[in-house]
């Protein structure tokens, strides 16, 4: 059985003539293996190492907002992900699933966030115009790379792309304007907006689910994916970080992330070592329930954000004056 798509235009009229490219794609073997590698710069646990280290060891002020911008786009590509409802390349078996991936396809969680990450990066460097070039033409391959594993349609890795620069650009008209808001509100203001924000985005993720925009797909595939994405594991999981991360950086001391390499070292062995504790540590002893898993990872970006340079400020390895990141 094939479920039919409800969008007004029919979402495999455009999606199917991509299949004999992304089949040809995958004939070549020397792709598939650089195709995995950066694809894990696209994964949960390479970010985990990232935001850290930027944070802790080489710009606090990059880290902080990278860590939120990041959170943030992974919460809108969840949501977004749910109310269009589309199929990945491999559903239909006519191409190899060299990755699997529990979610629908549109749009690619990859390519936004590389769009996104990337470039920001490379515009918060001393020297953009050498890296910010370098920066979209990583981006490119991480979206070409989800292509060749079969994860994704040229239009799901398009679309992402166009979503990571357009909350770029909004960061880049109004990010600034708002970090000040956010400095000048007490606390309380600080704790509020912060709950708000994840309130607003849970229900925007379930609100998605009103709407008839039912991918295409073998019911399967389509069903396993609409049952996964109701569980609600994965959009906890990032609200729980934002959480976790906006009362963190409320809460968290002032402190520059420099410092001689022996104590950058020193901080990254401490603030890995508590990180392993709550992401791993906890996931051993909770529940797999969604209260336990937001928690889970609240605790973890609190720790990165707040708890960890506490930690760096008692033992000695930086200086630092109290004032909200």
């Amino acid at each position: 059985m094939v479920y039919r798509s409800l969008l007004p235009f029919g979402a495999m009229d455009w999606l199917s003539p991509s299949i004999p490219f992304i089949a040809a794609l995958q004939k070549l073997d020397f792709l598939v293996v650089p195709a995995k590698i950066l694809s894990f710069l696209g994964n949960e646990e390479w970010f985990l190492l990232l935001l850290p280290l930027v944070y802790w060891c080489i710009s606090r002020k990059t880290g902080a907002r990278l860590g939120v911008l990041l959170l943030l786009s992974v919460s809108l590509n969840d949501i977004l992900k749910v109310f269009f409802a589309l199929p990945r390349p491999y559903w239909g078996g006519e191409v190899v699933a060299l990755a699997t991936e529990k979610s629908f396809g549109f749009p690619s969680g990859h390519a936004q966030n590389a769009a996104l990450l990337w470039p920001f990066l490379a515009l918060r460097s001393r020297n953009p115009r050498s890296w910010v070039p370098l920066a979209l033409l990583l981006a490119l391959a991480i979206a070409f790379s989800r292509l060749v594993l079969g994860v994704h349609y040229p239009a799901d890795a398009l679309g992402g792309a166009l979503v990571g620069f357009a909350l770029l650009g909004l960061w880049l008209w109004r990010g600034e304007v708002a970090i000040d808001q956010w400095r000048d509100a007490n606390l309380p203001a600080r704790l509020g907006v912060s709950a708000l924000t994840v309130a607003c985005l849970g229900i925007a993720y379930y609100g998605a689910f009103l709407f008839p925009l039912n991918g295409a797909g073998t019911e399967r595939d389509f069903v396993a994916a609409y049952v996964e994405a109701w569980k609600g594991g994965g959009i906890v999981s990032r609200l729980g970080a934002l959480f976790g991360l906006l009362v963190g950086l409320s809460l968290a001391p002032k402190f520059e992330a420099v410092g001689p390499i022996t104590q950058r070292i020193g901080r990254l062995l401490i603030g890995f070592a508590g990180l392993a504790l709550f992401y791993f540590g906890l996931k051993m002893v909770l529940p797999d329930e969604l209260p336990f898993r937001f928690a889970r990872y609240a605790l973890t970006t609190f720790w990165i954000a707040f708890g960890a340079p506490w930690a760096f400020e008692k033992i000695g390895l930086s200086q630092q004056k109290r004032r909200v990141a």
